[in-house]
């Protein structure tokens, strides 16, 4: 039994020891094989050990291609066709703030040819006359009339027919084949009876005729503007104006028209302050006079 149990350990150690000597050769045989990882040393010129991979990588190294490679993979341009036009694409716009807009280009003086003709019409024109008749005074709110007339001819008559109550004035003046009149007045209601641009023939004088009614009492002015007026050559029309004539009106009180104008204007106050407070005590006098009376016993 002793002898069994001995043999038994004998045999149980000699296979520890074969194993432990089988497991150190295994071991000893995975070093030798992964000591490549532990640097650089055994490595072939131009080869990489990476350090997780026991394979070896080489570097890629492009090669030059072959000149029909090249050509093949250069875009080949089509010459242009002799009869057909070159086109060119459109630049492109460079990306940003907007370019300012070209600044305005100046007013250009007018052409020599129209600076002749206005000096001309000027030197051709007539010497006429013309005649005012504003009254010296008028009262507010009552119209007048005033009338302009013009002749192309200094000995021609002007006072014929004239239907103003002014006194008329004449004075002279250059006076081309087309004229214009413009009558104002700040403190005046000017109604024209006439067009503002008008011939002015060599048989007859012109007139312009106006309906003026003041507005305000005073002292106030009617003005008079005169104009020649000039065609240029391209179709165009120069206006000359002389000095403009002023004329001092003297306005009065009209006490009838400030009462109703004043009347016209306020009437909405008038019948709430008078005629709403006399409705109210008549009727309240005709209730009081309806009312019976009371019964007295004796």
């Amino acid at each position: 039994m002793s002898q069994r149990n001995s043999l038994r350990a004998t045999v149980t150690s000699a296979a520890i020891v074969v194993a432990v000597v089988l497991a150190g050769a295994y071991f000893l045989r995975l070093v030798s094989r992964n000591a490549p990882l532990s640097g650089p040393i055994g490595n072939s010129p131009g080869e990489v050990t990476l350090p997780s991979t026991s394979e070896k990588v080489k570097p890629t190294v492009e090669q030059p291609k072959a000149p029909r490679e090249q050509a093949a993979a250069q875009p080949v341009e089509e010459p242009p066709r002799p009869d057909a036009p070159a086109h060119k694409l459109p630049a492109s716009k460079p990306r940003g703030k907007p370019s300012r807009a070209p600044a305005a280009a100046k007013r250009e003086p007018p052409e020599p040819a129209a600076d002749s003709a206005i000096e001309k019409a000027l030197a051709e024109l007539k010497a006429g006359k013309l005649l005012f008749n504003p009254p010296a005074e008028m009262r507010v709110g009552t119209e007048e009339r005033v009338e302009v007339r013009i002749a192309s001819s200094a000995a021609e008559d002007l006072m014929p027919g004239l239907k103003g109550r002014g006194v008329p004035e004449v004075e002279a003046i250059k006076v081309g084949r087309f004229m214009t009149v413009k009558l104002t007045g700040t403190a005046f209601d000017i109604k024209a009876l006439s067009k503002e641009d008008q011939f002015v023939g060599t048989s007859e004088f012109t007139e312009w005729s106006y309906l003026v009614r003041p507005l305000s009492p005073g002292v106030h002015n009617l003005d008079l503007a005169v104009g020649v007026r000039i065609k240029l050559p391209g179709g165009g029309e120069e206006t000359r104006y002389y000095p403009v004539l002023d004329r001092a009106i003297r306005v009065r009180v009209n006490p009838v028209f400030s009462v109703a104008r004043f009347l016209s204007a306020n009437w909405q106050w008038l019948a709430s302050a008078l005629v709403f407070p006399l409705l109210a005590w008549w009727w309240k006098r005709r209730s009081a006079a309806t009312k019976p009376a009371p019964d007295i016993d004796v």
